[in-house]
């Protein structure tokens, strides 16, 4: 083609896609995106001047959804960025952040126009904020990441950021009050979330400098925590007690954690209280943990902390008592489903015990295992 017979075709096709900007009512288009075909016609532009004003005419023109609209601001932010143009793409994004009515409008809400919704877009904003760091404008940075807290709809790795962004800068109780702010926002499940990185990163900050605070801290953190998020905080609150404070403080955190934590992790708990008290304070000790834990936990807990302490007790050389805290993990448990601890018993008796006792573990296991035929029998 002659460069005339070129820039004839490039101008009936500038054409065609405004006469079909102008026709298509996106509401109805069953095939494409309205999006797609703005940016379409705007990249056939041959001038920077000329692209610029079909992309505001685009911005400003009625779009399918809200993510339509927002995919068009992010592409004509970036179009200014490839070209040099800071300032550009901060009008552009400026514009899109920008609302002067109720902030309650619902992002999702297909019933209120793109355009009234489109300052809620998360996709918008985290650019804005990318072009307010990469230009050094800290203040904006900082008003942007409270304007998405303030507008919900900042998400947890948002309140991560912020936060991060303003320890990176030495601004730590700044960086602090951020996280706050998220777990204020969020509530739980996604608070301990929060909670964990906060504590982590405070504790990594000031060490037992700030030790009152640190625990004044753990507190607010399990104050209302439910007991299914709790073990995490509870661990951190005792690691932060043996580390910086004291053996017994770390240890009544433990023995808290234990009625602290959700019901499928006491037992598990119980086992990480024994191996701590045994560590701190030595192994004696863990007869009062193993104790309460027996009486508080369900048989089938009962049972296999029982079995436990019963190894533990031969460790120290208490074989009678040994054997008794075997006799009674036994009683919870049904030979024929469920033999482990009468497989310790047994090797228990064949290395430790005497005939009398042997068999005595065998008139028990009978009776343990009639009483389970019985039960089955009455449930059937």
């Amino acid at each position: 083609l002659t460069d005339k017979q070129r820039t004839k075709a490039l101008d009936m096709e500038r054409e065609t896609f405004a006469q079909a900007v102008a026709a298509i009512d996106p509401r109805r288009a069953t095939e494409g995106h309205v999006d797609e075909l703005w940016l379409a016609y705007a990249r056939s532009c041959g001038d920077d001047s000329t692209r610029r004003t079909v992309l505001d005419a685009a911005v400003a023109a009625p779009m399918a959804s809200v993510a339509e609209l927002a995919h068009v601001y992010v592409a004509y932010a970036e179009h200014e960025l490839a070209r040099g143009s800071v300032e550009g793409a901060l009008r552009v994004l400026t514009q899109a952040t920008a609302h002067a009515g109720s902030t309650r409008v619902d992002y999702r809400d297909e019933s209120v126009a793109p355009a009234q919704r489109v300052f809620k877009s998360q996709r918008v904003w985290a650019l804005l904020v990318d072009v307010y760091e990469a230009d050094g404008r800290d203040s904006s940075v900082r008003s942007a990441y409270e304007r998405m807290i303030e507008l919900r709809i900042a998400t947890p790795q948002t309140v991560v950021n912020y936060a991060r962004y303003l320890e990176e800068r030495a601004c730590f109780e700044d960086s602090f009050r951020a996280y706050e702010r998220g777990i204020a926002e969020f509530g739980y499940p996604v608070a301990i979330e929060l909670w964990n990185i906060y504590l982590k990163r405070f504790v990594d900050r000031f060490g037992g400098s700030k030790l009152e605070r640190t625990r004044d801290l753990f507190e607010q953190a399990l104050d209302g925590c439910p007991s299914e998020y709790a073990k995490p905080v509870f661990v951190a609150y005792g690691q932060l007690e043996e580390t910086y404070g004291l053996a017994r403080r770390a240890l009544r955190v433990y023995e808290r954690a234990t009625r602290g934590v959700a019901n499928a992790d006491r037992l598990e708990m119980y086992r990480f209280y024994i191996a701590k008290t045994a560590e701190l304070v030595g192994v004696a000790h863990t007869r009062a943990v193993y104790e309460r834990g027996i009486s508080e936990l369900g048989d089938m807990g009962a049972m296999q902390l029982s079995a436990e302490y019963a190894q533990t007790e031969l460790q120290l050389g208490e074989v009678d008592r040994a054997r008794a805290l075997l006799a009674y993990a036994a009683q919870f448990a049904d030979p024929r489903t469920d033999p482990r601890v009468w497989q310790q018993w047994h090797d228990f008796e064949v290395q430790h015990g005497s005939e009398d006792s042997f068999k005595e573990m065998l008139r028990v296991k009978r009776s343990v295992q009639a009483r389970a035929t019985d039960a089955r029998h009455l449930a059937e």
